[in-house]
């Protein structure tokens, strides 16, 4: 499913495609594949032409549900001699991350806070270190306004940052039918 930031949305299936997630967090990942005028029409009106379309839930059998933070773009569409249209779509790897539960789905943004969170903190804590600020959190609430490395929930960044705790991590290479 993508979205637009100034709202609409569209769910798209797209045929034999190719997604290739880099494990370099300044990369960048790429997802190649068949599609009809109607979803490829679709797609250049929620990205507004270039960049800018968020994709919600991003899922591919036997893989995580994943979802991308915006900056989505389309590099290409090529038609063939056969009538088919192939679509080639771009985004940056930072932006990547594991989509929630729920029919819309889409990443949970957490930071990683400039300091390290004391006692009384009551924040929602991740294994990268990040953490979902709580209003009523003395150190991290709607009061405080603390400043935090925004990223998404579960993909690259936290991988990179969980390693540097010593959590574990790893980097994804996908190919196979999905649907977003």
């Amino acid at each position: 499913m993508f979205a637009r930031p100034g709202g609409g949305t569209r769910a798209l299936r797209l045929g034999d495609p190719l997604l290739t997630l880099t494990g370099d967090p300044s990369g960048e990942d790429r997802l190649s594949a068949w599609s009809t005028d109607g979803d490829a029409d679709a797609l250049d009106a929620l990205a507004d032409g270039t960049s800018g379309a968020t994709l919600r839930r991003l899922t591919v059998p036997g893989e995580a549900v994943w979802a991308v933070l915006g900056e989505v773009r389309i590099l290409g569409r090529v038609r063939t001699g056969a009538g088919g249209l192939h679509v080639t779509l771009a985004w940056p790897a930072r932006l990547r991350g594991t989509a929630s539960a729920g029919p819309v789905g889409g990443a949970v943004r957490h930071g990683v806070p400039d300091a390290a969170p004391g006692g009384a903190c009551v924040c929602v804590r991740h294994d990268c270190g990040g953490l979902v600020p709580r209003p009523w959190c003395a150190e991290h609430g709607d009061a405080v306004g603390p400043v935090l490395e925004w990223h998404p929930g579960g993909g690259l960044r936290c991988a990179v940052l969980a390693v540097k705790a010593g959590s574990g991590g790893a980097a994804v290479a996908v190919s196979g039918a999905w649907s977003a």
